[in-house]
């Protein structure tokens, strides 16, 4: 099958060509895609459920899709994607990987990349190290140090960024897939489509969230309300009062006395847009702090994330949904997964303890997101344990 890392957030008209691209380069082989559950990449909640996501990217191609868990769906690139190609890999049925890119041409400079970032003997550490101290972050003292030992510099465009961190977990796991790129703008018909321009996620979402109308640039209605970031603000300032700057100091990725400017922040701000602009600065970018506040609000620490060992990766594979005509996947994926597979919540008993602890999280973690969207059900984990679309689709 061909892999896809997605977040659909929303699905629109350029991941259904990704879908369909995809297919059309392997036809027969199947998508499989590992996507991020109630809360996303960018620190902030999906703005549909999960559910809704799902119904979306089956209608649009996709054949099987599995939850990537909030521990590594919300947290930073390099771990995100090292979550889900971990999914990926451990399915046992993908033996392809798919992913846009703004110039498919940067690929082979980006495998380069990944060879020296992985490989044991490259020099990068000990380049890394020396571009450290002129550097203002982490992230550009490795793209510096990769600049002197490629020669060139590496492309700064995020799906490249990203692209670069899927061929590193790749090359960390042992994985060797078939790597398909895909041009985010085309400008050729495919299908019964029409793509000239794709807008982009992040567009569309300010478009919704200045009251707009998005219908025509998606492939499928949307039934829901969305959920926006600010909505979570009332439930962080709640959490924060029941924190100190020692026990804030303890949530994920909160470091050298940033606990300290977070609630004085906090005091003084009346909405989450607000609170991410007073914390922020050239150390601390915006991604970072929209995630620290999400960690917050769910309690995401580090003692906890050592205890269910994130380091290692996922430790089960859940399935939110697969296609009516394919439900032959879910056999050929209990058989060769090297992961517990959880169709159905009871099964999460059997799980190792980690796993199982995870599991538990992303099941109280649905529910912080059930009171962001009063429209999703109150038993929405149970009563919809798998969505299964037959040939005819429909979101109602």
């Amino acid at each position: 099958m061909i892999g896809i890392v997605c977040e659909f957030n929303p699905l629109h008209r350029g991941h259904e060509y990704l879908l369909q691209t995809a297919a059309s380069q392997k036809p027969g082989s199947g998508i499989f895609c590992v996507m991020s559950g109630n809360y996303v990449q960018r620190g902030e909640p999906a703005l549909y459920d999960k559910w809704t996501r799902t119904r979306m990217a089956l209608m649009a191609g996709a054949d099987l899709v599995a939850e990537l868990p909030t521990y590594y769906a919300a947290a930073t690139a390099e771990k995100f994607a090292f979550g889900a190609i971990s999914l990926l890999f451990h399915s046992g049925l993908a033996d392809s990987l798919c992913f846009g890119m703004e110039e498919p041409d940067h690929l082979p400079l980006l495998q380069r990349a990944a060879d020296i970032i992985a490989g044991p003997d490259s020099g990068f550490e000990e380049t890394l190290r020396s571009c450290l101290p002129d550097a203002p972050s982490f992230a550009s003292a490795r793209s510096r140090a990769l600049e002197l030992l490629l020669g060139e510099p590496l492309p700064a465009e995020p799906n490249e960024i990203l692209a670069l961190e899927y061929l590193i977990s790749c090359r960390r796991l042992g994985w060797n897939p078939e790597i398909i790129p895909v041009k985010r703008t085309v400008p050729h018909q495919l299908s019964h489509l029409q793509y000239e321009a794709f807008l982009s996620a992040s567009t569309l979402r300010q478009k919704l969230a200045d009251g707009l109308d998005i219908t025509d640039d998606l492939p499928c209605p949307l039934p829901c309300t969305p959920v926006f970031p600010d909505s979570m603000f009332p439930l962080i300032r709640y959490r924060l009062c029941f924190h100190s700057a020692q026990t804030l100091a303890g949530i994920d990725e909160v470091s050298e006395g940033l606990e300290n400017r977070i609630l004085k922040a906090a005091s003084d701000c009346s909405g989450f847009q607000e609170l991410v602009g007073q914390i922020r600065s050239k150390r601390y970018p915006t991604s970072r702090i929209r995630r620290i506040l999400l960690n917050i609000l769910l309690d995401i620490s580090k003692e906890k994330k050592t205890r269910l060992q994130f380091e290692s990766g996922p430790g089960y594979l859940r399935i939110l949904g697969v296609r009516g005509q394919n439900l032959d996947l879910l056999s050929r994926l209990s058989q060769q997964s090297r992961l517990p597979v959880i169709t159905q919540l009871r099964q999460m008993n059997s799980l190792p303890e980690a796993a199982r602890l995870m599991l538990e999280d992303e099941l109280r973690f649905s529910e912080v997101y059930r009171s962001l969207n009063t429209e999703i059900g109150l038993t929405a984990e149970d009563s919809i344990p798998m969505v299964i679309l037959g040939r005819n689709y429909s979101l109602a």
